[in-house]
Order: C-alpha cells, then sequence, then structure tokens
C-alpha cells in the first residue's frame, strides 16, 4: 500500500465492534443482493463477502486507486475463480445509469462513503426510490461531522423508514417493516463524544 494512504486506512477501516456487528447482522439476514457505497480499500467488502459468500455484492468506488488497492487485497484473500463471480469492484460513483434492481428480495445496503450531504443526499434518493420492502441501509458514521446528522436525521425522517437503530457510528435503517414506526438508540461501550 502506498505510503500516503496508510494513515487514511488506519483512519478509515471500521471499528472492530462495527465490522463484528456488520459481520453478524450481514450473515443473519443473509441477503441475495448486497450493495456497498464507498469501498475504500476494501476492508468493509471482504467483511460482508465473508459473511454471506453467496451473495452478490455490488461495490462502488470513485477513487481508482482505492478501488484498485481493494480489488489485489480482495483477490489475493478469495478464490478469485469463484468471488470474482459474486463481487463486483465498479469505480464510479453511486447511482449510476445502468444500475438497475432486479429482484423484489430485500436488498442490503452499506454505505461508507461520501461523507458529505450532496452525495448522501443523491444516495437515498435512488435508495428510497428504488430498494424494495424489508431493505436494510446501514449507514457509517452518523455522528461525523454536523452534515452527517442531518443526513442521518433525514435518512431516519423519510417516509420509508419504519424501524431503525442509532448506535453511535453506525446507524441502521429498515425499509417498510410491517410494524408500528419505531426508534431504538443502543451505544455500545462508551460513548467517543463528537461536539456538534
Amino acid at each position: 500500500m502506498p505510503p500516503q494512504y496508510k494513515s487514511i486506512a488506519t483512519k478509515s477501516a471500521l471499528h472492530p465492534f462495527d465490522a463484528k456487528l456488520l459481520l453478524g447482522l450481514t450473515r443473519f439476514i443473509n441477503p441475495e443482493f448486497i450493495i456497498e457505497i464507498g469501498t475504500g480499500f476494501g476492508f468493509s467488502t471482504t467483511i460482508l463477502y465473508h459473511a454471506t459468500p453467496k451473495s452478490s455484492i455490488l461495490t462502488f468506488e470513485k477513487d481508482v486507486e482505492r478501488l484498485s488497492i481493494a480489488q489485489k487485497t480482495f483477490f489475493n484473500l478469495h478464490t478469485v475463480k469463484y468471488s470474482s463471480q459474486k463481487v463486483m469492484f465498479i469505480n464510479q460513483r453511486f447511482p449510476t445509469d445502468s444500475l438497475n434492481i432486479c429482484t423484489s428480495q430485500p436488498y442490503l445496503v452499506f454505505i461508507d462513503g461520501g461523507h458529505n450531504e450532496q452525495q448522501m443526499n443523491s444516495y437515498s434518493k435512488w435508495l428510497f426510490q428504488h430498494l424494495p420492502e424489508s431493505s436494510i441501509i446501514v449507514l457509517h458514521d452518523i455522528y461525523w461531522s454536523k452534515e452527517m446528522l442531518k443526513v442521518w436525521k433525514a435518512f431516519w425522517h423519510n417516509d420509508r423508514t419504519t424501524f431503525w437503530i442509532d448506535m453511535f457510528r453506525l446507524g441502521i435503517l429498515i425499509l417498510d417493516y410491517p410494524a408500528r414506526k419505531m426508534k431504538v438508540f443502543l451505544r455500545p461501550g462508551p460513548p467517543f463524544f463528537i461536539p456538534l
């Protein structure tokens, strides 16, 4: 890994608790399709793949160098023939015109990219319009900044969001869940307060 990326990789890697949570959640819901927005260096891509190796994963990253590192790392860890059929690394900003929802089965969407209001609004517009019911969106870094907190609130205020969990670093949303609108706060470990 080039030296200029080492500090970025260290800061952007999922906290171990969040990684375990993402792994467990993905295993539990066992989605047929996963969309990852913000591949970065592929840490979370590997977690998602290990959780459900039979799922189809589309992972989006606009930085070509980061995507290249993620692909090399990922395919060094896994059988290239099998995993390349199930994991597609896409060097484009999400969403793309060619992306279609091809099933009524719920999707899992993991968002860890574009930590600004403008990009997040473009993600949410597409996701809330196209995702099948009971799809789950996991949003990373929800208290990263005032802007991200505003985005997180907009996500759970959307009419399609019926159940959401605030875990400080991660936010989990379920769309069109057949139950009353509900919000849950779970704060694992000491809250690392970010002054807003």
